[in-house]
């Protein structure tokens, strides 16, 4: 009993009958919308009436659950607010304030003498009740329990009534099965002319006088007895026809919901009017089929006079079936009358009673707008949000640098001393890491660390156990933590087996591992050389239990491969497959043609697809020539391209690019260089502690007609006491020279060129503070937090980077920016309590700084904002730390909600915020009323919640995300004939319509045409496609890997080829040529909606190799064109084509 009276008190209980009052005035809506649509619609369109009532009877069940829906929110909203009821004693000068409001509050006066206490005061109704008037709403609150058990009763009785009239036409199926050819076969013909295939089994019966049908997966016609033989093959035709055609519509199902809405609204009459449109309607539409079958209108509808004229109405059970059929004169009216339109049958008390409900819902609409729900302030969002965020970053999110101190102890499991235990540590700073090594700790461990930065993370090494791994300490969580015990375990040795693609052990592969912490860095497991035997086989030692180790194995003869990151399980063997390399040779000359020994190549550049990682002039030679000159590159990557610097005592260095695997006889030309001599300026010997130093400097044109500035190593240059010196093997060209941290470049054009080095006046540098003010709908607000600027400065000028955050205090920003800069890229990530877009600023801000004394002051547009916050966790329901967590969003904001007269639209992501020790996260500006879904991924795993949107009510909300089950997707990629393509780049994007994802680089297809992505999301298997685009010989496509393992087969593309020209008929040598598809939606076999990018060359010239059978425009970026041409290009031939036009003035060619 207890239960069921709290139950009965509830706020869902509360809201559900209050929908229930709202529906009264809500259905008399919906009967004005339909009789005004069935007022315009005319008889002879019976479908379109039956689905407008069809609609006003849904949406007014939809208006209904909609406003229950916000009612509980509302009640939720208000449940989650501490009400703190003021209580005042008889002494107006003294207030007493008391949290809860159950018992009165007392107090005693400092003479001694006992206050009188004040009666409680009374609960004030919830918000959801506040549209009613103010004298009555407790007492109505109080009948909610009493109101919820009324309906319950009368829903039941309605609900009884109707089954006990389903459970009488049930008992008419048992009659016997009528087995007449003659009945048969007029019903198979009928079946046959209106295209029903389901079987129709026909009973008879003396029970009724009328035919029925009834059932939707077994149907039957219940077919009196005394119609078989009274009635002519065409009446019964007819009637049949108008059966089968209820049948066709699915109205016995149509008929059984409006059921049970009649008796979920048994009290609403526009419910039961808008029912009765519905059923009217049906057998109009029924009515349509069946005389199209017959003569005409005129023969059925003597044919349904008669028959209603000789038989009685069926009874009360056959509402259970299809409904009642409206009147006969209606009817008839229907089918005769052109232009027909049926009077609506409202009597005068109904019209009475719906004009009061009408008025009365009126009068609830006109006070629930002024109180309907309890919507809080920009101030108490602001600190909703701020406590939020605290209890996730007590001492701010991972863009706050401080100091973090960390202390402890490192001991064994066994209780061995160590004598010397290794440390590293890897501190965070936004938009940095740093990983530095540590004094060895002594044999009692204790350790203690004091870093500036937002993360740090140790890792500690002893000989004979297994690296352990301590970390990552946020600043967000706290600024010291101390006495932490760090246990060195033995770790358990893991054996690694290497294949080839045939199965064939790869002996000679090296392997590495690491154990990485959760944010991505980590420790070598052990220094020891760890080779795989003549069986592929190698045991790595010291492999720390319940940590993700990363492995990576390359060898002479091998391409590199780097396995995803995972735990590894003691007692297991782990077998990775590792593609051998094609190699790739050449010869290096004098310029005389003699070779060249002893040549190193330095690996420069490393290039793929979405991707080019950069090594720098200062590593180690990865080879080196023979005696004869040659040299041999064994382990390059298919797919990728390199860029070596060639480097030798006696030569300048020389520059190799678009070096491939399987490339052959390469030729390298070195010049024997020049001396250079020069001085330094006078101004410049008066500096003490002199640094200079030179490099060379190149500007090779790589494939795809774009030119890269490499640069040397730098080389230290030895000057006199008068300030000259000489350079020897100088290349011709440009060469930089640095002196005193200013550095100035000369073109070398002869031997012995003289150069005069002077040090570089620095510009003067003029800085203006800028004061950022935010408005909303023309009004000032004070947001908290912070926001991302990308031009400020510090007091020296130094730009202080994307990464470091800009506090608002006081509702301002306040930053220094450099006179001459623009300040229009900015993000409010970090900002709480409202959110803007840089899309969106004024022009102001696009516009270059001025000097000025005074600050220039600049306001942004916003936008009340929220945040979301929530917790990631792995599949076993374990929080994961140190991930970032996004949100993806969508605003429209219409002319009001903007305030300046224009609809907005805005889709977005907020990215990278970061998850603490305990997996928590939270994001935050995020939009209010913005389509909302929160997002993390781990490699190709994707975890994503569903829509959220926040209100003024609530403007904040939890979500779990949780990594799902994975699993490998393979695709194997073949050429047109057939054959396994090699080397092809392989994107992943998962396209889901909540939140796509792309990955960057694409993988690339091994000997075999394959090319695998572990651990994709199961749940989301059907949304991850393959795409092929970065390459030039076939079709871009994109592949459903929902059925994996996949094969797809390329086709070789259409060639378009032509010139560009400028006005004078002379070529455009460097233009950036692209082409794309006109109707992108139109031809989903191929990848259409990608821009094929080429460059021309030096006579103008261009060439795509790869396009589609569809139709294109091919535009020159750098040329303005009149109309850029449109071509379907066609397999059999090439098409060719001529741009001309005019070239922009700030393109300079190459």
């Amino acid at each position: 009993m207890m239960f069921a009276a709290s139950f009965l008190q509830s706020a869902e209980v509360t809201g559900f009958v209050l929908a229930l009052i709202h529906s009264l005035w809500q259905g008399v809506v919906w009967v004005v919308l339909l009789a005004a649509a069935l007022r315009l619609l005319s008889a002879k369109r019976p479908n379109l009436r039956y689905a407008a009532a069809l609609f006003a009877l849904v949406g007014m069940v939809v208006t209904f659950l909609g406003t229950w829906s916000a009612l509980g929110q509302h009640s939720e909203s208000d449940a989650a607010i501490s009400a703190t009821e003021v209580l005042t004693v008889l002494d107006e000068d003294h207030v007493v304030a008391h949290e809860g409001g159950d018992h009165a509050a007392h107090a005693e006066q400092s003479t001694g003498t006992q206050a009188v206490a004040s009666p409680p005061i009374a609960k004030e109704p919830s918000a959801a009740m506040s549209w009613l008037g103010a004298g009555w709403k407790s007492n109505l609150e109080s009948a909610m329990p009493y109101l919820a058990v009324a309906w319950g009763i009368g829903a039941l009785l309605f609900l009884t009534r109707s089954f006990i009239s389903m459970v009488t036409v049930r008992s008419l199926l048992s009659g016997p099965e009528c087995h007449d050819e003659r009945l048969l076969r007029i019903l198979g013909n009928v079946q046959h002319r209106l295209g029903s295939w389901t079987v129709l089994r026909i009973v008879l019966t003396d029970r009724l006088d009328t035919p029925a049908i009834w059932g939707v997966l077994r149907p039957v016609l219940l077919l009196p007895a005394t119609l078989a033989t009274s009635l002519s093959d065409a009446d019964l035709e007819a009637i049949f026809a108008h059966e089968i055609a209820h049948l066709q519509r699915y109205d016995i199902a149509v008929n059984f919901l409006q059921l049970v809405l009649e008796s979920c609204f048994f009290f609403n009459p526009a419910v039961w009017w808008l029912s009765r449109q519905v059923r009217s309607e049906r057998e109009a539409c029924c009515d349509a089929v069946a005389s199209q079958l017959v003569a005409s209108p005129v023969t059925y509808a003597r044919m349904l006079t008669n028959f209603v004229e000789t038989h009685r109405p069926a009874p009360a059970a056959m509402s259970a079936m299809s409904g009642d059929g409206g009147s006969l004169l209606d009817r008839v009216r229907r089918l005769l009358i052109p232009g027909y339109r049926p009077a609506m049958q409202l009597s005068f008390w109904t019209c009475c009673l719906l004009l009061a409900l009408t008025c009365g819902g009126l009068y609830a609409l006109h006070e629930g707008t002024e109180v309907a729900v309890q919507m809080m302030s920009d101030e108490e969002r602001i600190e909703v949000v701020q406590q939020q965020t605290n209890e996730v970053h007590p001492n701010g999110n991972e863009s706050t640098i401080g100091s973090i101190t960390v202390s402890g102890q490192v001991v064994t499991f066994d209780g061995e001393p160590v004598q010397r235990i290794h440390v590293t540590t890897c501190v965070k700073s936004p938009g940095s890491t740093n990983m530095a090594g540590q004094p060895a700790l002594g044999p009692d461990g204790k350790f203690s660390y004091t870093l500036s930065g937002s993360s740090v993370s140790l890792f500690f090494n002893a000989p004979g156990y297994a690296p352990a791994v301590a970390g990552p300490f946020t600043l967000g969580d706290a600024e010291e933590f101390v006495d932490r015990k760090v246990v060195l375990t033995a770790g358990n040795d893991i054996q690694i087996k290497v294949v080839d693609l045939d199965g064939q052990p790869a002996e000679g592969v090296r392997v590495t591992a690491s154990a990485m912490t959760a944010s991505g860095n980590g420790t070598g497991i052990t220094n020891e050389k760890l080779m795989t035997d003549e069986q592929g086989l190698v045991t790595i030692p010291h492999v720390p239990d319940k940590t993700t180790i990363s492995l990576s194995l390359s060898g002479a003869g091998y391409q590199e491969l780097q396995p995803a990151d995972s735990p590894l399980v003691a007692n297991e063997v782990y077998t990775f497959s590792i593609q051998r390399a094609r190699p790739t040779t050449g010869v290096v000359v004098a310029a005389n043609g003699t070779p060249v020994s002893s040549v190193g190549l330095k690996e420069l550049f490393i290039e793929q697809p979405g991707q080019t990682s950069d090594r720098g002039a200062l590593n180690a030679p990865v080879t080196k020539t023979d005696d004869a000159g040659r040299f041999e590159l064994d382990n390059l990557r298919d797919g990728y391209t390199y860029t070596y610097l060639l480097v030798h005592p006696d030569y300048p260095p020389a520059v190799l690019t678009d070096v491939e695997a399987g490339m052959s006889d390469l030729r390298v030309e070195l010049s024997p260089g020049v001396s250079v001599h020069g001085i330094i300026s006078e101004d410049a010997l008066k500096e003490p502690n002199q640094r200079i130093n030179w490099m060379p400097r190149y500007r090779p044109k790589a494939r795809g007609s774009y030119w890269r500035d490499i640069r040397g190593a730098s080389r230290k240059i030895e000057v006199d006491e008068q300030g000259r010196f000489t350079l020897h093997h100088v290349p011709l060209g440009e060469i930089s020279i640095g002196l005193n941290g200013s550095t100035t470049t000369y073109t070398i054009k002869e031997p012995d060129q003289l150069i005069v080095v002077k040090p570089k006046v620095p510009d003067p540098i003029t800085l203006r503070e800028v004061v950022l003010r935010f408005k909303h709908l023309g009004k000032q607000v004070s947001p908290q937090g912070a926001i991302k600027v990308s031009r400020a400065v510090d007091e020296t000028g130094t730009e202080l980077g994307w990464n470091h955050p800009v506090p608002v205090e006081s509702g301002e920003v306040r930053f220094r920016v450099k006179v001459g800069d623009r300040i229009s890229s900015m993000e409010p990530d970090g900002l709480i309590g409202f959110w803007f877009t840089s899309h969106n600023l004024s022009d102001e801000f696009r516009l270059p700084v001025e000097a000025g004394e005074t600050p220039l002051e600049l306001w942004i547009d916003c936008h009340p904002a929220g945040a979301i916050t929530g917790r990631l966790i792995d599949q076993d329901g374990k929080p994961i730390s140190g991930r970032g967590v996004g949100v993806k969003y969508h605003l429209e904001l219409t002319k009001e909600q903007a305030g300046d007269g224009r609809f907005h639209s805005h889709s977005g992501g907020l990215d990278n915020f970061m998850t603490n020790s305990r997996g928590e996260f939270v994001v935050s500006p995020v939009p209010l009323h913005a389509e909302c879904f929160a997002r993390a991924s781990i490699g190709f795993n994707r975890a994503m919640s569903k829509e959220i949107v926040l209100t003024e009510s609530a403007p904040t909300t939890s979500v779990d995300l949780q990594l799902g089950v994975t699993t490998d997707l393979v695709l194997t990629v073949l050429s047109p004939s057939g054959k396994p393509l090699r080397g092809i780049p392989v994107k992943l994007e998962l396209q889901h319509p909540d939140g796509g994802q792309g990955w960057s680089p694409p993988a690339i297809t091994d000997a075999k045409g394959q090319v695998t992505f572990e651990k994709c999301t199961k749940q989301y298997v059907k949304y991850y496609k393959a795409i092929i685009e970065d390459q030039s010989e076939y079709i871009p496509v994109k592949v459903d890997l929902s059925a994996s393992p996949k094969t797809v087969q390329l086709e070789n593309g259409c060639v378009v080829r032509g010139r560009v020209l400028d006005q004078a008929g002379k070529p455009v040598v460097g233009a950036t040529m692209n082409t794309f598809s006109i109707n992108p939606d139109v031809h989903s076999k191929y990848l259409t909606r990608v821009e094929l990018k080429e460059k021309t060359d030096n006579e103008g010239r261009f060439e795509f190799r790869n396009l589609p059978p569809v139709p294109l425009r091919v535009n020159a970026v750098e040329v303005a064109l009149d109309s850029p041409p449109e071509v379907t290009p066609s397999f059999t031939k090439p098409h060719t084509l001529t741009l001309q036009g005019k070239v922009a003035s700030w393109f300079k060619g190459e």
